[in-house]
């Protein structure tokens, strides 16, 4: 790549750009996205061949569960779940963050390999989950407002009965539905680039998303116009391999017949292959809209211009410049969040939380 490349980009060309890397570099940025998937189809054999035995009647006839012990499958079951969901969201958040890097070394005209970008993940990490569940967690709360006004207004509806009051009651549910709903993507627009931010700059998370809504302002409708995009692209492609699988199992069901375990194994390896080539679809052109976002409003090209280096070593100035002495400050943290985090994942959070500061405490 030359270095006139590293100038404004139309949403065509930014788009275009990314199907060109995408098929290029297609089995460095399918490997990446290739590696959360196979851990995620592993967990889902797993789960339905333990599910089997269970699902098939008995030979003779058993007593009931007792009570306690239906409770305590129950929460065995769900704390089972809970944890392999916070597991894949560790190993997937990983996996976006290396996409980034890859997409960024391809940018800039350096080499990049599966292993590389995970290897340039490290010390990268925490603040990667951080960042997402911040982002989560902000999105979640424009629901979590309609869920209570919901319960308002329905309670409103009741009192008033038939008539005018309950067919206010039911538009103003609606209204409250499609406001979180314009909350929840605006917040994730604002924050479109801060994982890029966060990977490449080396910055805290709250320093990301900061970043983010920087770099987004005025440009909120390029980053929906992408994600929409990209998003049904990926719909698309994974529909592709796990439909066929997908309706087998529906016809099943409505014959009231239990899926083998093969069709169910078939289905989730189809979902694995999907999602592994879905995957990097969305995460490319946000890494080059960063950097589109980086020239048009702090002249990037130009730093890497006047600094006399080539593209290729253009990744040095996003590297921050190492503080004058070697005492690590204790970064500020907000006692609602952590509490709310350490809820959210039954106390999980606040050993994450240490080991993120450990140095500096």
């Amino acid at each position: 790549m030359s270095l006139a490349e590293l100038r404004p980009l139309s949403l065509g060309e930014l788009l275009d750009r990314s199907f060109t890397y995408y098929r290029k570099y297609f089995w460095v940025l399918v490997g990446i996205m290739a590696i959360p998937q196979l851990f995620a189809v592993a967990l889902s054999v797993f789960f339905q061949a333990l599910q089997a035995p269970m699902s098939s009647p008995p030979a003779t006839p058993a007593h009931e569960p007792e009570a306690a012990a239906m409770v305590g499958y129950i929460f065995g079951a769900f704390v089972g779940v809970f944890g392999v969901v916070i597991l894949y969201m560790l190993v997937y958040s990983v996996a976006l963050g290396a996409t980034t890097l890859a997409v960024s070394e391809i940018h800039l005209a350096q080499s990049t390999s599966v292993r590389s970008a995970y290897r340039k993940m490290k010390g990268k990490v925490w603040r990667l989950v951080d960042l997402i569940f911040s982002i989560l967690i902000r999105a979640g709360a424009c629901f979590l407002v309609v869920l209570i006004a919901m319960g308002v207004l329905g309670g409103i509806a009741g009192q008033a009965g038939q008539g005018l009051g309950m067919i206010l009651g039911i538009l103003g549910v609606l209204a409250a539905f499609v406001l979180s709903l314009v909350g929840a993507v605006l917040v994730i627009l604002r924050y479109g680039v801060s994982i890029p931010a966060l990977v490449l700059e080396r910055i805290s998370a709250r320093d990301a998303l900061k970043r983010s809504v920087k770099l987004t302002k005025g440009f909120l409708g390029r980053v929906f116009l992408i994600g929409l995009m990209m998003t049904i692209v990926s719909w698309v492609v994974a529909s592709i391999f796990q439909g066929p699988f997908l309706v087998a199992v529906l016809v099943l069901a409505m014959k009231h017949t239990q899926p083998p375990l093969w069709l169910n194994t078939l289905s989730a390896v189809a979902g694995g292959v999907g999602g592994a080539l879905s995957g990097p679809l969305l995460m490319i052109p946000l890494a080059l809209l960063y950097y589109d976002l980086r020239v048009r409003k702090e002249g990037f090209d130009l730093e890497v211009m006047m600094a006399g280096l080539d593209p290729g070593s253009a990744s040095a100035l996003l590297e921050p410049r190492a503080p004058a002495d070697s005492t690590r400050p204790l970064e500020q943290v907000s006692v609602p969040r952590v509490v709310i985090f350490s809820l959210l994942t039954l106390g999980l959070y606040v050993p994450f939380w240490y080991l993120r500061r450990r140095a500096a405490i």
